[in-house]
């Protein structure tokens, strides 16, 4: 019996010291994907400068997008002395340009600094990003759509333009210098993001315990669903802004042509520094023009 346990112990620890090695050593599986047989291997060069669709599939290392309005053909690189297996495999067709870690359902090794993708291209209609832990960097994007889906991940960009930008992490940090879009979807659960300007039609932001500061925000309406997390908002405009947390602190910086402050909540405190009166049991700040809705179970408000 002795025997037998101590065989056992030993078959757990290997296992633990086997899933603990794969961990440190970069150990990454990518389920199989589509037409896997076209696809092209290593650094690859497209003649069409302009794409329909780009769509990345990286769960880590580092992804750079390039957007060149001289560029004549879009570029796919990546510098590593890896197997083919290992490097990027992308594949072209009709306007959209499908870009993969590596081979189609392979399971292996490999370093993050060896997975580093730099893509350089003229335009492209629609951009979906889907990752585990890489970082993502670019100065300006400019899409119809933009789609960021990340567990881990960081993204940093200066510029983005769209109709429609939609960010979905669970821990990664987002800092984005400017945003200008009709429709803004943010759902995040405990990492941070920052916000120079965001200038919207529509912005719509949820988290769990992450942070989120938006210094300068113009936009008709303002939505965000908040359980423990911080949210620091400043508006240079707004129509309508509703706010719903749990135990998190927000800070709401009016516009400056004033709000009236609605609010209901359980053990939740309201504060500010600003002049204000009680007017049907709301807070009217100057001419009350921006329609403020808080609902809240124990966290707290100021308005500045």
């Amino acid at each position: 019996m002795k025997r037998i346990i101590a065989m056992i112990m030993a078959t757990i620890i290997a296992s633990s010291t086997c899933y603990f090695l794969c961990a440190c050593m970069g150990y990454t599986s990518i389920s199989r994907y589509d037409d896997a047989d076209k696809y092209l291997v290593g650094s690859q060069t497209y003649e069409n400068a302009d794409l329909d669709e780009l769509r990345i599939d990286w769960p880590k290392g580092q992804i750079v997008l390039v957007e060149d309005p001289n560029a004549t053909c879009v570029t796919v690189t990546e510098e590593n002395n890896l197997d083919d297996k290992k490097k990027v495999h992308s594949h072209y067709h009709d306007g959209i340009l499908n870009i993969e870690f590596w081979q189609s359902g392979l399971r292996s090794y490999v370093s993050e600094k060896d997975k580093h993708l730099t893509v350089t291209y003229r335009s492209a209609c629609n951009l979906a990003v889907n990752t585990a832990s890489s970082i993502l960097k670019a100065n300006v994007l400019n899409a119809e759509n933009v789609d960021f889906k990340m567990t881990s991940g960081n993204i940093d960009v200066d510029n983005i333009t769209c109709d429609k930008l939609v960010c979905e992490m669970t821990s990664g940090d987002i800092d984005i210098d400017k945003v200008d879009c009709n429709i803004f979807s943010l759902d995040m659960t405990s990492g941070d993001a920052y916000f120079a300007e965001i200038t919207a039609t529509s912005v719509s932001m949820s988290q769990s315990s992450g942070n989120i500061t938006a210094r300068a925000l113009n936009v008709d309406t303002f939505k965000s669903n908040s359980t423990s997390g911080d949210l620091d908002a400043s508006f240079g405009r707004a129509n309508l802004i509703d706010i719903a947390l749990t135990s998190g602190n927000t800070e709401i910086g009016i516009p400056a042509d004033g709000a009236t402050v609605a609010m209901a909540s359980t053990s939740g405190s309201f504060k500010s520094n600003l002049t204000y009166s009680v007017v049907q049991g709301k807070y009217v700040f100057g001419n009350g023009k921006c329609e403020i809705g808080i609902e809240m179970t124990s966290g707290s408000v100021r308005i500045k």
